[in-house]
């Protein structure tokens, strides 16, 4: 059974406007820090200048060390001055309903719940049937890296993405039905050409019954967010925060990357390597 609570304290954009501004890619889609500077340059509300914090800086040339002392200080006054926003407003009690149209997917629509997953039905050696399956393995110093940031900014900052199986499909059912009698609160399109919803859905029957019918799952796979996940269970926290989407709505994009070998000789020989993990592991939802 897989287990997920309302999210007690939800800082969210105020509109799809304000979501423009606040939301962008996850950091480790991006080719480099220059990137980033260049997207926080370009939106100064962005979530970036937090989780990224590095590089929110007043030129490329002072883009700093990640995770060091300075940017996570100046991660956690970021932070606190999103809350304050007029772009933002916080929501208690609340799961979410979100879903990714993708164009180059016509017909299939990747919908998901998300809210607050625990740690302890995360598997590990000691928890060896424990309900959430993860695709790779986590570098300590990574994980450790994000519950820096979660300590610096006291919030959790990105979603770990995960499948799971819906085998009669009535997960999805649930979702689209709610998807399809209510107006989403947020709508942004990305840098790909991909759609975001996102229907807030606050205490209630209807919370109650898309829980439920998550629930019912035995088993749930990551596809996205090992460390954040392994960060949340790092500093004792009960839970993280997740998307669950049916496994067969979900798109997995290729991660390859150019790396040099030192050939023979000494020379330099290219190489395309499949690295793991798009955002997170295995490759990004999309």
């Amino acid at each position: 059974m897989i287990r997920l609570s309302p999210v007690r304290r939800a800082l969210v954009p105020v509109d799809s406007d304000a979501a423009v501004q606040v939301s962008a890619p996850n950091y480790d889609e991006f080719q480099g820090d220059e990137e980033i500077f260049e997207t926080i340059r370009a939106r100064p509300l962005s979530v970036l200048r937090v989780t990224m914090a590095h590089c929110d800086v007043p030129d490329a040339a002072s883009i700093g060390e990640g995770d060091s002392p300075e940017a996570l200080q100046r991660a956690a006054h970021t932070m606190r001055a999103l809350a304050k926003d007029p772009a933002t407003r916080v929501l208690e009690d609340v799961v979410w309903v979100y879903e990714i149209v993708d164009p180059s997917r016509p017909g299939v629509r990747q919908i998901g719940l998300g809210g607050m997953a625990r740690t302890d039905q995360i598997r590990t050696p000691q928890r060896p049937d424990a309900p959430i399956i993860r695709n790779e393995g986590v570098r300590e110093a990574k994980a450790r890296g994000r519950a820096d940031l979660i300590e610096a900014t006291r919030a959790i900052i990105g979603t770990v993405n995960n499948a799971v199986d819906d085998d009669d499909r009535s997960f999805h059912r649930a979702l689209l039905a709610y998807a399809d009698a209510h107006a989403p609160d947020l709508e942004v399109e990305d840098e790909r050409g991909n759609t975001h919803r996102v229907w807030l859905v606050p205490q209630g029957e209807a919370a109650r019954t898309l829980i439920a019918r998550l629930e019912a799952e035995p088993v749930a796979y990551v596809a996205d967010g090992n460390h954040r996940s392994a960060a949340a269970a790092m500093l004792g926290h009960e839970h993280f925060l997740a998307v669950f989407f049916p496994a067969h709505t979900m798109g997995i994009r290729p991660y390859n990357r150019l790396v040099r070998e030192a050939a023979k000789g000494g020379a330099a020989a290219p190489g395309v390597g499949d690295a793991p993990g798009g955002r997170g592991g295995g490759g990004a939802p999309g």
